[in-house]
């Protein structure tokens, strides 16, 4: 009876053999639309069976429980022991986040039912266990962090503990970072803010692409002018980006391509006043 299953080292099998009795059932379901299509042919009344739809409902918490508390045993096998490198902190912050609302709701639907109870608890625990990780892998696996930020790091504890392919969170934790958690916390805020910073730098590059003044001649003159809609677009996008990069230069997280910023700055200030003697 899947009433009975509160043992957590066999949540796996218990999905297994959920998912097993949910196909079977199902393949029943299809094999009898089988036969009512063929007693509606002969004209004979549906043969109906209601336990299996009821048993297919019945079972849906079951599956529910078993799958959850697997996923979220395999999510914190797989963040523990498998490489750090690549790890997506927002994502596994989500993850972690939604398995510990969903262990809550397990513990209160199950209150009274015993082995599942159990199997609720067991999922919190787990997921419990793993939440004050999550700090670590936001600082760690910032997608900002430059070899300059893991210098600092460095600096900090004493050691470098820049990760490799092969490095994972439990070797993080052996190395008793916590200690050292809230100084490395402002170092990687400050890599995400100047992330930001060259993420918007770059989008301003982007927005160039395929951007070409049009001319045509003017008259009889022998000379050219700009013509064509793309004179009001080039220099609304100038004026925006104008504002946004001195916004960016006051920024005390500049300071790392700062000299790129203000390259950028007189590219767009000397592009400006050359549309303002063409449009003259």
């Amino acid at each position: 009876s899947f009433a009975q299953c509160g043992d957590a080292k066999y949540a796996s099998q218990y999905l297994e053999q959920a998912v097993k009795l949910q196909s079977t059932l199902e393949a029943l379901v299809e094999e009898l639309a089988a036969v009512n299509e063929q007693e509606e042919i002969f004209g004979w009344n549906p043969t109906v069976n209601p336990t299996v739809e009821e048993n297919i409902r019945l079972l849906e918490p079951y599956d529910t429980l078993f799958r959850a508390v697997t996923e979220a045993q395999n999510s914190v096998e797989g963040w523990m022991t498998g490489s750090i490198v690549g790890l997506n902190p927002e994502q596994v912050e989500n993850d972690v986040d939604n398995m510990w609302r969903s262990s809550y709701k397990f513990c209160k639907l199950y209150a009274d039912a015993g082995p599942l109870l159990k199997l609720a608890e067991e999922m919190k625990s787990t997921v419990g266990g793993f939440k004050p990780h999550v700090p670590l892998i936001s600082v760690l696996c910032n997608g900002g962090l430059r070899d300059r930020h893991w210098e600092s790091f460095a600096e900090v504890v004493g050691f470098s503990i820049k990760p490799h392919e092969k490095t994972s969170l439990t070797n993080m934790i052996e190395r008793n970072l916590d200690p050292y958690l809230p100084k490395l916390e402002e170092i990687s805020e400050s890599a995400s803010k100047e992330w930001s910073l060259e993420k918007n730098l770059e989008k301003q590059l982007g927005e160039w692409q395929g951007m070409n003044f049009e001319m045509q001649p003017y008259r009889d003159s022998g000379t050219s002018i700009l013509s064509g809609g793309a004179v009001d677009e080039i220099q609304t996008i100038l004026d925006d980006q104008i504002v946004k990069t001195q916004t960016m230069l006051a920024s005390p997280y500049i300071k790392p391509f700062e000299s790129r910023a203000k390259d950028w700055e007189q590219f767009l200030l000397i592009t400006q006043d050359v549309m303002d003697l063409w449009l003259k």
